[in-house]
């Protein structure tokens, strides 16, 4: 009995551990719908409420597994603040950001973007930070949004 309940403690504490997230708050903006060649913006917004400064990595849009990407309607014109685009896979992309968000700061990120083909599409987003109780080079997901829908209209 006390051989389970120390394993049980052990696997708690494990399973703990390697589940830990970043409080980090999140919001998205962006418009439900938007006319073909109009531009618009598709914003995150997170806060940093914790009292230790969190190390972001990258944003990234994904892709919803089995729906119509937004990166396949519309393409990312520029950033702000700036950063380069990296593939991850088709109509995926990951920005890096590699900067610290200190305690209580907020981090606009805003995606100008171009719709380019009519229909309905999505996106998820997300932040990913360095995690605080593993060895680099760890990531865990700081934030998370999606699925985001835009209707782009004729």
């Amino acid at each position: 009995l006390l051989l389970c309940l120390a394993l049980g403690i052990v696997g708690f504490i494990f399973y703990s551990v390697s589940n830990e997230s970043y409080p980090l708050n999140g919001q998205v903006s962006f418009p439900a719908s938007v006319k073909k060649d109009d531009t618009f913006d598709f914003v995150i917004t997170v806060t940093n409420p914790t009292t230790e400064p969190i190390f972001i990595k990258h944003f990234t849009l994904q892709k919803y597994i089995g729906l119509p990407s937004l990166l396949g309607g519309a393409r990312v014109i520029s950033v702000a603040p700036e950063m380069e685009s990296e593939p991850i896979s088709e109509k995926e992309l990951q920005y890096p950001y590699f900067q610290e968000i200190k305690s209580g700061e907020t981090l606009t990120v805003i995606f100008h973007m171009q719709a380019e083909n009519t229909g309905t599409y999505f996106i998820d987003v997300g932040a990913f930070a360095r995690h605080p109780s593993l060895a680099d080079p760890a990531f865990i997901t700081a934030f998370w949004f999606g699925p985001a829908q835009i209707e782009i209209t004729p």
